[in-house]
C-alpha cells in the first residue's frame, strides 16, 4: 500500500488537516485497516486537539520503518493517562462532552500490532510505526 496516498485521501475532506512531509513509503497491509487507523488518529487530534487550530499529518522514514505522525496544537494527554487512552472504551479526564466512545485508539493500536507496527504518543504527537514493504 502506498502510504502518500493513503495520507492524501484521509486528509481529503478534513479542513483542518494540513498534509506536511510525505516521503515515499510502501507496507505490506489491509488497506482499509490502515485507512481507519490513520482516519482514527486524525479524527482524535481534531475531536481533542484546540478547538479550530490545525492538525499536522507527516509521512517519514526511519530505516526500515515508515513513521506516520498527527500531531495537533495542544498539549496532548496527560503524562500519567497515556498508558490507558489505548484501552477499550477509556476516556481521558474533561473529554465526556467531547465525542467518541473510547474505542478509536485501541482500534488504531490493534491495527498497527496486526501489521507488525506501533503506536506511540509523545506529547500532542502520535506515530504509527510500520515495516516498509
Amino acid at each position: 500500500m502506498d502510504l502518500p496516498e493513503l495520507v492524501r485521501g484521509e486528509a481529503r475532506g478534513r479542513e483542518r488537516v494540513i498534509v506536511g512531509e510525505l516521503a515515499p513509503a510502501e507496507v505490506r497491509g489491509d488497506p482499509q485497516a490502515l485507512r481507519r487507523a490513520l482516519g482514527n488518529l486524525l479524527d482524535n487530534a481534531l475531536i481533542h486537539g484546540p478547538p479550530g487550530q490545525p492538525v499536522h499529518v507527516d509521512l517519514r522514514r526511519a530505516g526500515d520503518r515508515a513513521q506516520l505522525v498527527v500531531r495537533d496544537e495542544g498539549q496532548g494527554p496527560p503524562p500519567d493517562s497515556r498508558e490507558r487512552i489505548f484501552e477499550r472504551f477509556h476516556r481521558g479526564p474533561g473529554t465526556a462532552e467531547r465525542p467518541g466512545s473510547g474505542l478509536g485508539l485501541p482500534i488504531a493500536a490493534l491495527i498497527a500490532r496486526r501489521h507488525d507496527g506501533t503506536i506511540a504518543v509523545d506529547g500532542a504527537a502520535f506515530t504509527l510505526e510500520l515495516p516498509l514493504a
